[in-house]
């Protein structure tokens, strides 16, 4: 049993996954600790000893993976997904394709009916394209359904866009950072959002790349190709998620819905008055759980008809924060009370 115990916890210490030097040593004084043990203890003990410690290196190595996981992979300064992140809410998968003498990896992933989040990981075989003073690296891409639906894509001149159909999608947000530039290898995370929590289950779907782009400081490159890679689903099976009900009304206001998921907590409500484009003043929307916490938005979508104007939009609030209770305020109209059902 001790012999296996240290092949194993070997296999543990020697992985690919970085270990801070806080968790190492937490792990080598365990280990010690068991092995300083008196040899004259029954071998049950020392059985049971050997099972805790690499239950505790499992925890420990599971705690620091996550974290590294959020410290290099979308720094977006989102509670709400980092919270997700935090409770195992990502997909980490390998799927790989080549075109052009640049690999492009899908790390992981997540997605539930507000938000997705992709990692990139591209290796660039011509190392001449990252010299001199890169402003930005991005992809020219597409995220198309099992049943070839446009879900959304970004990437494209307007003129380009004129061609693609059209998606579901609000907002596109992303990062890039320089890994090694010796190798050519690049991280490449973005963020899209719905504030009308249309995004569809992804399972199946798939992106499609066409340009990887490299824009320098007074000019741009842009490199063909044809990459796909596939969205495999590996432990996204049960999303976990919230219906809250309004315990009171206001004049002409009509809440339709409101849920949290695990990337964000997603508001639409119908106001009796008809508004132009950013006439609505979403940034001074504000909801206070029942802590006193505030939240703001800065983004919604807004349609019109029959003279209401219905006002979607997402709050970074994580159904694994599991609230019970809110306070909606808005702006000019007053506030209304929530209940999780």
């Amino acid at each position: 049993m001790r012999y296996d115990f240290e092949i194993e916890l070997s296999k543990v210490l020697n992985s690919e996954c970085a270990i801070s030097d806080k968790v190492r040593a937490s792990i080598d004084n365990a280990y010690e600790s068991i092995r300083k043990k008196n040899k004259r203890k029954k071998y049950f003990k020392n059985t049971i000893a050997a099972a805790m410690c690499l239950l505790m290196v499992c925890a420990i190595l599971s705690n620091d993976v996550i974290a590294s996981v959020i410290k290099s992979f979308f720094k977006f300064n989102d509670k709400g997904i980092e919270t997700a992140i935090n409770n195992g809410y990502i997909n980490r998968i390998e799927s790989e394709t080549t075109n052009n003498d640049i690999s492009i990896k899908l790390q992981s992933y997540f997605a539930d009916s507000n938000k997705i989040g992709i990692s990139f990981k591209i290796k660039i075989e011509d190392l001449s394209l990252l010299k001199g003073d890169i402003e930005k690296i991005y992809l020219s891409y597409s995220i198309i359904d099992k049943n070839g639906n446009y879900i959304g894509q970004s990437g494209y001149t307007e003129e380009e866009n004129l061609n693609i159909k059209k998606s579901i999608i609000s907002s596109v947000e992303d990062k890039f950072e320089l890994l090694d530039l010796e190798k050519g290898e690049v991280q490449y995370d973005i963020i899209l959002e719905s504030c009308d929590s249309s995004i569809p289950k992804i399972e199946e779907a798939v992106i499609k790349v066409d340009k990887v782009n490299i824009l320098y400081k007074n000019n741009k490159t842009s490199i063909k190709g044809n990459w796909t890679l596939k969205l495999i689903q590996n432990n996204l099976e049960y999303v976990k998620e919230y219906n809250y009900s309004a315990l009171n009304s206001i004049p002409n206001i009509d809440i339709v819905s409101i849920k949290a998921e695990p990337t964000s907590l997603n508001i639409i409500f119908n106001v009796n008055q008809v508004y132009e484009n950013k006439e609505f003043p979403i940034d001074n929307l504000i909801l206070i759980d029942e802590n006193g916490n505030e939240y703001k938005t800065n983004i919604c979508s807004m349609n019109t008809n029959d003279g209401k104007t219905t006002i979607s939009t997402n709050f970074k609030i994580s159904s694994y924060e599991e609230h019970k209770l809110f306070k909606l305020i808005i702006p000019n109209y007053g506030e209304i009370k929530l209940q999780k059902k």
